[in-house]
């Protein structure tokens, strides 16, 4: 019994042939050859290389301490910057100053808001700080702390003014109701004598807000009451002209630094807060030290 079934040519494709088949691309090799891991490394360390001189240069140019480096912006913009490629000019100084600030600044009213939520529902605490800048202005800082974090709110130039007690408490009193007053359970000041008064003059008012004064100021003026004492007052002065006498000759220094292994003395300073301790702490670490540095020979 015979049957009839018509014979399909298959085409094959010879060598040179250029028709391609369907499954071709699967079936044949690629040309391109594979890097090897050596070859991507080092790729890789060029890359790192070439951006690390270039930043590098920048920080230099423009006397920025290597330190910015450990910022939290810095690896992201490095990101951005690869993402984006080639061909995008950087910002300008005019757009940095305005139109990129302008945007940071609604960022941060933003992220701000996120806690007033927080202080709606804990309340939180009304922090006041003043300090005296190298220019000799006279700033007033407020912050305010509630269990989600601590946020800067307002710095005040107070240059001019006479910080007498209703200046302060006027100055206090219009914070709380910039924050308001419901929100805030306690105000926070250094303890000198014009705040403490102005804390009272704020808690005769506002009956629900407490005055407390900073726990970290009444123990510096402890230790400051402490450093009166004849015996510490001795023990400070000796320090301090122990690390002047060393400090003053280069060749002391040198033996110094080689004894203690590079590492600098804290010298007392005739200023209040804990500066005196530290540097009487600093000394006793390298006591060993020192003393081998006096039988030195040479």
């Amino acid at each position: 019994m015979s049957t009839n079934i018509p014979e399909v040519p298959v085409d094959i494709p010879r060598d040179g042939d250029l028709r391609v088949g369907p499954l071709d691309p699967f079936l044949t090799r690629r040309k391109e050859k594979q890097p090897s891991i050596s070859a991507a490394f080092k790729n890789l360390k060029i890359c790192k290389e070439k951006i690390g001189r270039a930043t590098s240069r920048w920080f230099f140019f423009n006397s920025i301490s290597a330190n910015a480096a450990k910022g939290p912006y810095y690896e992201s913009m490095i990101e951005t910057i690869g993402e984006v490629g080639k061909g995008v000019e950087g910002p300008t100084s005019y757009e940095i100053y305005n139109k990129y600030l302008d945007m940071e600044v609604e960022d941060m009213k933003a992220y701000v808001s996120t806690f007033k939520r927080i202080w709606d529902e804990y309340g939180c605490t009304l922090m006041c700080d003043g300090w005296t800048g190298i220019t000799r202005r006279s700033m007033i800082n407020f912050l305010i702390y509630c269990k989600a974090g601590t946020v800067f709110w307002k710095s005040v130039d107070a240059s001019g003014k006479v910080k007498n007690t209703n200046y302060l408490f006027q100055l206090i009193d219009n914070m709380v109701e910039e924050i308001r007053e419901k929100r805030i359970v306690q105000v926070v000041t250094d303890n000198a004598t014009t705040f403490k008064l102005a804390g009272q003059k704020l808690m005769d008012k506002r009956e629900h807000l407490y005055w407390v004064p900073y726990s970290a100021h009444c123990i510096d003026l402890m230790l400051e009451d402490i450093c009166e004492d004849p015996m510490v007052e001795n023990v400070v002065n000796n320090a301090r002209f122990v690390t002047t006498f060393i400090y003053n000759h280069n060749n002391i220094l040198d033996i110094m630094r080689t004894h203690t292994h590079g590492r600098e003395l804290l010298r007392p300073t005739p200023t209040r807060f804990a500066s005196q301790y530290i540097a009487l702490d600093s000394i006793n670490g390298q006591r060993g030290n020192l003393i081998r540095m006096v039988a030195y020979e040479e």
